[in-house]
């Protein structure tokens, strides 16, 4: 059985209820899957998820650590990618998680879910990403 719960992709305040319930939710989770895309502050984001006691694990508060599989959606342009910002704050998150799968950005694919078609019917390459991440996902599933 598979159950997909989409939590905020942010740290939410420690007292909001949010934050319970992603806390919950994290917990109880065998894996988690988190999006980002090559803006910097994005990224950060991701690597204070990866810091969290909830995700890193913490013996002292019971907290066991959590997978994690990054899917990230990788700009096209070339000077954004090979930026210091996004590439050194990108090599600390692959250092820590189970697998960063690039997924190719592509406007048509927004779309394409706005038309109400699938979005990898737009691009080869954007359904073999797709494609990638689900398996990475069933392999990290399948280790845990």
């Amino acid at each position: 059985m598979l159950s997909v719960i989409d939590l905020p992709n942010r740290l939410p305040a420690f007292t909001s209820g949010e934050a319970a319930l992603s806390a919950g939710w994290i917990c109880s989770a065998d894996l988690l899957t988190i999006p980002t895309t090559d803006d910097p502050m994005r990224l950060q984001g991701v690597v204070d998820l990866l810091d969290s006691p909830l995700i890193r694990g913490d013996a002292r508060s019971g907290f066991r650590s959590v997978p994690v599989v990054v899917a990230y959606l990788r700009s096209p342009m070339r000077a954004i990618r090979q930026s210091a910002a996004v590439s050194g704050v990108l090599d600390r998150i692959r250092e820590r998680v189970l697998d960063v799968v690039e997924i190719p950005k592509d406007e048509r694919a927004t779309l394409a879910i706005v038309k109400g078609k699938p979005i990898t019917e737009i691009d080869p390459r954007l359904r073999s990403a797709y494609i990638d991440l689900a398996l990475a996902i069933a392999s990290a599933l399948a280790g845990a």
